[in-house]
């Protein structure tokens, strides 16, 4: 099992939160714009390469949601579970992020793909 969680890790982690700070930083800038009308219109895109495999996105809502989730679901375990479940599985590091990125709920919600609204 140890290794499907390591490619897990090493793939994963590295996207969602590359694609949080692609949000971040396009929400920064009062992008409004996502998903795969923006890929189209080459916006909100950014660049990543996990394992070495090169490749270009635009930023997906719907990750923002999954990896909002899983940090959800990892901050309330408490340090031994967190130790046990990082012995096993390397690279855990993103998940301690103690931010908690929103894009808000559908009222007033700039965001083109409401199934975006999340909080």
């Amino acid at each position: 099992m140890k290794p499907l969680l390591e490619i897990i890790m090493a793939t994963l982690a590295p996207l969602m939160t590359q694609n949080e700070a692609a949000w971040r930083a396009a929400t920064g800038r009062g992008e409004s714009l996502f998903n795969e009308a923006a890929f189209d219109r080459g916006r909100a895109v950014y660049d990543g390469e996990p394992l070495g495999h090169p490749f270009r996105s635009a930023v997906k809502t719907f990750q923002m949601r999954v990896w909002q989730e899983i940090r959800e679901a990892w901050q309330p375990l408490a340090e031994d579970e967190r130790v046990t479940i990082e012995d096993c599985l390397p690279g855990t590091t993103p998940l301690n992020a103690n931010e908690r990125a929103s894009i808000g709920g559908c009222t007033g919600c700039r965001v083109t793909a409401h199934d975006a609204c999340f909080t």
